[in-house]
């Protein structure tokens, strides 16, 4: 990957994105500004152009400088910069009126917690209380949510006393109160339908819409239909919560439509990947199934516009918010009486409970450890060295805290993995959808356009990007190396061949190319390219060669300059020539006029130079600088 220190600086991040339309990985750039919500494509040319204007104010392309300006425009019509994290600004109270549950879904993350323990009303009332109060909170904008620990409607009583009071104190001190309940869908009656129709209560139902994943994954599919129809029936607004595992990865599209067919009052679907760690033996494992998920999603996701359904996963809708933490802190009540960061991690019987927890109810009052609180909530985008260079911190936040204590440091750089390779297919598709809807044509054509006509004028192998190193001492100022993805002409063996640009003086590039396994050797600056006992297209080797100093070089100087040398082959006569320079200026002399190229023989030292026809380099200042880097060359 080129490296941009000078964009990363500026939270413009770049990503090779070649591989997503069957070119080379680095063919292709994705650019993008997460604080300025701007996307833009660019070949590899095109990046270093850029980094070089914002790193050395080196003068660019009107096109790039257009470009640049609007990636350093940081103003986000939509989303929002995480809320403050103080403890007496939080404006989210989740509270869990029970670990108890009817079903014993195997990957619950609660499923450590399970007992029939019930959250008690004066600790309810009093949370409520101090979350709900205009001399705590000078916003009026706050939400609550009832979960599980448990089926919440195992506690009927308790879930009904949070929601009708939670509904009164807020209409008392004109607070906007959102209310969400999540429910497997097993149990329901009027009593329950009229509180939620009363409270405005927005019910999600943890389905997973297809019988036979239904039964086998949570049980009662009929049983939870009926709930869903009396749900909708009564005009109550449903969102179904899927839990996606290895059974049901690759269906994502089924589910898509089953519920547009069977449930069509429901236009929302959340898809949740797994959390349950103990599900995959391997990092390997997951690393299948988040590469699964990820294909599926966005196959359904097309199918799910197309019938006029929402249809999300966390990593997807978070793109549309930035902030500098996953979840911007949670006051979560157990029915322990206590507070907990993260309703994943509430019961007494789970591991990290006592690390979660950061407050109680105590004689019906709230007594919080802020400091606690403070080390718990300083879990972000900040927290960790490898997310500095990571474009997905801005919408991730440094990744989710109870995740970070489930998962260890192999699965974690697995779900680091998906996240950025997920959240990059996010903005790929979405600039599809511009592309189309703008200019009727795909991405997939836009890139095809992006390619200069070197493509089919020219036979190359495919190459990337290697590596750069400066050097502080010796005749050399930086050696900027790439990689050629050739085969044998005999085997078809995969050879990696590495072409190496020293820079000798101001712009002359030295050039010397030699199979990957030659590397450390100490006389492979002088060895032939071809590898002994097989044989590679040396003519296509050579287009490579000068097709990359073409688009990597010349775009940044057009005073770059290209040196080519022909080593001897034994027993030929030095005074001439060599066989192989020969066979590279009749290569090369080919293409010369059709690239705007020129050559400058320097065949005393059986070498030549290839520059720019727009080069105002002197010819003779040159040959002269070749001859300066021979006198020093090392034995």
């Amino acid at each position: 990957m080129i490296p941009t220190p000078g964009l990363h600086k500026a939270n413009i991040f770049n990503m090779p994105v070649g591989k997503y339309f069957k070119a080379n990985s680095e063919e292709i750039y994705l650019l993008y500004s997460p604080l300025a919500d701007k996307t833009l494509l660019v070949r590899p040319h095109e990046l270093r152009l850029m980094e070089s204007n914002l790193t050395n104010a080196l003068p660019i392309p009107e096109y790039l400088s257009e470009a640049l300006k609007d990636l350093l425009e940081y103003e986000r019509i939509n989303g929002y910069v995480c809320p403050s994290r103080k403890l007496n600004e939080l404006t989210k109270l989740t509270i869990l009126p029970t670990y108890d549950c009817n079903f014993s879904c195997s990957y619950c993350y609660a499923q450590e917690g399970r007992s029939t323990k019930i959250l008690k009303k004066e600790d309810a009332k009093a949370t409520i209380d101090f979350f709900i109060d205009p001399k705590r909170l000078a916003g009026r904008k706050i939400f609550l949510s009832v979960l599980g620990g448990g089926e919440p409607f195992m506690a009927w009583d308790i879930c009904k006393h949070v929601i009708s009071y939670a509904r009164q104190r807020a209409n008392k001190y004109n607070f906007t109160l959102g209310i969400g309940l999540t429910t497997n869908g097993s149990i329901i009656n009027k009593e329950i339908i009229k509180i939620l129709q009363e409270n405005d209560v927005k019910a999600s139902v943890s389905f997973e819409i297809l019988p036979h994943v239904q039964n086998t994954q949570r049980e009662q599919y009929k049983n939870v239909c009926t709930t869903i129809d009396t749900l909708c029936e009564s005009g109550i607004s449903v969102t179904f919560k899927s839990i996606i595992t290895p059974n049901n990865v690759n269906l994502l599209d089924e589910m898509v439509v089953e519920m547009s067919t069977r449930f069509p009052a429901v236009k929302s679907l959340k898809l949740q990947p797994v959390e349950d760690s103990s599900m995959f033996s391997n990092s390997e494992e997951l690393k299948l199934f988040f590469n699964q998920f990820s294909d599926s999603f966005f196959n359904a996701l097309k199918k799910a516009e197309a019938l006029g359904l929402d249809l999300y996963c966390p990593t997807y809708s978070n793109m549309n918010y930035i902030m500098e933490h996953f979840c911007g802190g949670e006051m979560c009540l157990t029915p322990e009486g206590s507070i907990s960061i993260c309703h994943r991690i509430s019961s007494p019987q789970e591991k990290h409970y006592k690390e979660f927890v950061y407050g109680h109810v105590y004689n019906q009052k709230m007594d919080f450890d802020e400091e606690s609180f403070n080390n718990l909530i300083a879990h972000d985008m900040h927290h960790d060295e490898k997310c500095l260079n990571c474009f997905s911190k801005w919408h991730c936040g440094g990744g989710c805290l109870a995740t970070a204590y489930t998962y260890d440091d192999d699965r974690i750089n697995e779900i680091c993995t998906f996240t950025r390779e997920f959240m990059a297919k996010t903005l790929l598709f979405r600039l599809d959808k511009f592309y189309i809807q703008n200019f009727r044509k795909s991405l997939e054509q836009i890139i095809d356009e992006m390619k200069d006509n070197l493509d089919s004028m020219y036979s190359f192998y495919e190459y990337c990007f290697h590596k750069e190193e400066n050097f502080s001492e010796g005749i050399f100022k930086k050696k900027i190396q790439f990689e050629i993805k050739a085969r044998s002409l005999n085997t078809m063996e995969p050879i990696n061949y590495l072409l190496n640009f020293y820079e000798f003086g101001v712009y002359m590039q030295i050039t010397d190319i030699f199979p990957a396994a030659w590397e450390n050797e100490r006389n492979c600056f002088e060895r032939l390219t071809s590898k002994e006992g097989v044989f590679v297209n040396m003519k296509k080797l050579s287009v490579t060669s000068l097709i990359i100093f073409i688009r990597e070089f010349l775009p940044l100087n057009q005073n770059a300059a290209m040196v080519i040398s022909g080593s001897y082959e034994p027993l030929e006569d030095k005074k001439d020539i060599s066989r192989k320079l020969k066979l590279y200026k009749k290569i090369f002399n080919s293409m010369l006029k059709n690239c705007k190229l020129k050559i400058i023989d320097v065949l005393e030292l059986n070498a030549f130079i290839i520059l720019s026809n727009e080069s105002s380099t002197n010819e003779e200042k040159l040959i002269k600088d070749y001859y300066c880097f021979k006198n020093f060359k090392p034995d």
